[in-house]
C-alpha cells in the first residue's frame, strides 16, 4: 500500500487548496492574545466543522485532538487544533480562555448528520445523468475496471468499492 501511495504521489501534482487556510495549534505554549483573537473570530463565524481524534491506548476513547474549523467564506478558513494532551494548567488564565473559546456561547452546534442522511436517501440524480439514462437506457453505477486504462484500479478484477 505504501508503494502504491508513493507511485500515485509521483504521478499526480500536489493538492492546491482553493481556500486561504489558517491553521492554529492550541496548547500550553499558546498565548492569551491568540485565544482572544480566536474568540472574536468565533463570534463572527456562523459555520463550523467539529471533529475529534482519539488516541489508541489503555483507556478507551482517550481524546488526543479536537479540531474546530471556522468557515468564514468559501475561500477563507481557520482551523484550530486543540492538543488535549498538552493543555495548560486548568487553573491558568490560558486554560480559562480556551474553555471560553469552546463554550456554546461562541460556538453554536448543530449536528447535520441526520440532515445529510435525509438528503442522501432522498436526493435526485443530476439532470444530465437522468437525460443520459433516457437516451441510452439505465447503466449500472457499479464501477468496472477496463483493462489497460492506466488508472489505479486492479485491471484483473471488478472494483465495487471505489
Amino acid at each position: 500500500k505504501l508503494k502504491k501511495n508513493e507511485e500515485l504521489r509521483t504521478r499526480y501534482p500536489l493538492f492546491q487548496s482553493s481556500s486561504n487556510i489558517t491553521v492554529i495549534h492550541l496548547h500550553y505554549k499558546s498565548t492569551v492574545n491568540i485565544i482572544d483573537e480566536l474568540i472574536v473570530k468565533a463570534k463572527q463565524t456562523t459555520r463550523y466543522v467539529l471533529d475529534t481524534e482519539s488516541k489508541n491506548g489503555k483507556r478507551k476513547s482517550q481524546r488526543a485532538l479536537i479540531q474546530i474549523q471556522f468557515v468564514h467564506s468559501i475561500s477563507q478558513l481557520t482551523i484550530i487544533l486543540i492538543e488535549t494532551d498538552y493543555l495548560p494548567d486548568p487553573q491558568s488564565i490560558l486554560f480559562t480562555r480556551i474553555e471560553e473559546l469552546c463554550s456554546s456561547k461562541n460556538i453554536h452546534d448543530k449536528n447535520l448528520r441526520s440532515e445529510f442522511n435525509y438528503w442522501k436517501n432522498n436526493s435526485k440524480m443530476h439532470p444530465e445523468i437522468e437525460r443520459h439514462d433516457e437516451i441510452a437506457g439505465h447503466i449500472s453505477l457499479d464501477t468496472l475496471d477496463a483493462s489497460g486504462d492506466n488508472d489505479d484500479m486492479n485491471d484483473e478484477e471488478p472494483n465495487y468499492n471505489s
